[in-house]
């Protein structure tokens, strides 16, 4: 091995059909990662929203761009699946943001510009 390689990972053997498959142990925990991420939304939007009148609107942009510095850190420094769950909690709010848009607008087009003629 040289000096440009990186080390290799540990791995555990499992059995199939197939014969052992090397499965390689990455630390951390994907859904601790993506309920890490919420929180940081669930606590960070309200205090930024609050922060927004003493350093300005710029301030709501601080949760989301916390947790991508985070989750990239993570995920490029230690390998860790806290780092992608980061990541992945982060695309589940957005999900659930313009899920819960389109229920909102749909209701709204129903119930009073659908009537309209």
């Amino acid at each position: 091995m040289s000096d440009n390689e990186p080390p290799d990972l540990p791995t555990v053997n499992s059995h199939n059909e197939a014969g052992k498959v090397p499965i390689a142990i990455r630390p951390g925990s994907l859904l601790g990662g993506i309920g890490l991420a919420w929180l940081i939304m669930v606590v960070g939007e309200p205090s930024a929203f609050l922060l927004a009148n003493v350093i300005g609107i710029v301030s709501v942009y601080f949760p989301p761009l916390a947790i991508i510095v985070t989750g990239v850190t993570l995920l490029f420094r230690t390998g860790s699946r806290t780092g992608t769950g980061l990541l992945l909690g982060l695309v589940s709010v957005v999900a659930v943001s313009v899920l819960l848009a389109a229920a909102c607008f749909g209701l709204f087009y129903r119930g009073h510009l659908g009537n309209m003629h």
